[in-house]
């Protein structure tokens, strides 16, 4: 378990640098950018999450978060091999979430999620599944849509 948390603190840090030079190679001004509702949504639940003191909730809502992307930026990755823009910041944030390394990563966290659920009662199973139907209700409003005034984010 603590190699993985390790792992997430860790990839906290590369994230950031990741989005910090992405932004500088493509001259995306992220300050422009307000933060959203959706943004807000989520972070509060992550804050509400980390407040009940259980390892397994906060793991099975970052295993839920991570699996979402993995799934999303996959597919994203898939179909943009059949564009011809080689070059584009959506084909760096694809294979960045995306890649073997990552989904081993989602891999490891869902294995820890399932060896700490094993043995839990219904409870902890029907609160996994609010989870898990919360994390999906937090992507959908997580993204911007194309009638919110984001018609100029052309990545």
């Amino acid at each position: 378990m603590l190699r993985i948390l390790v792992y997430s603190l860790e990839n906290v840090l590369r994230e950031i640098e990741f989005f910090d030079r992405t932004a500088k190679e493509w001259r995306l001004d992220l300050a422009r950018w307000k933060e959203r509702k959706g943004t807000r949504d989520y972070t509060a639940e992550m804050a509400r999450i980390s407040s009940t003191g259980k390892i397994e909730e906060g793991l099975l809502f970052l295993w839920a978060m991570e699996k979402v992307y993995l799934d999303t930026w996959t597919a994203i990755s898939d179909n943009l091999a059949s564009i011809n823009r080689p070059h584009s910041a959506l084909r760096l944030l694809a294979k960045n979430w995306s890649t073997d390394e990552f989904k081993a990563f989602v891999d490891d966290l869902a294995s820890l999620v399932d060896d700490l659920y094993r043995d839990l009662d219904r409870n902890a199973w029907i609160m996994a599944e609010e989870i898990w139907r919360r994390v999906l209700e937090l992507e959908e409003g997580f993204w911007p849509g194309y009638d919110e005034g984001e018609k100029d984010l052309a990545l």
